[in-house]
C-alpha cells in the first residue's frame, strides 16, 4: 500500500517541484531582462 503511494506520490512531487523551480527561473530571468531593458 505505502510502496503503491511512494510510487504514485513521488513523480507528482517531482513535477510539481520541476514547474515550481522553473517558474522561478522564468520570473528571475523577466525581471533581470526588464530592470536591463529600463537601465538602458
Amino acid at each position: 500500500m505505502s510502496f503503491l503511494v511512494l510510487v504514485v506520490a513521488i513523480p507528482i512531487l517531482l513535477g510539481f517541484a520541476i514547474s515550481w523551480i522553473a517558474g522561478v527561473i522564468a520570473a528571475a530571468a523577466m525581471v533581470m531582462l526588464w530592470d536591463w531593458m529600463l537601465g538602458r
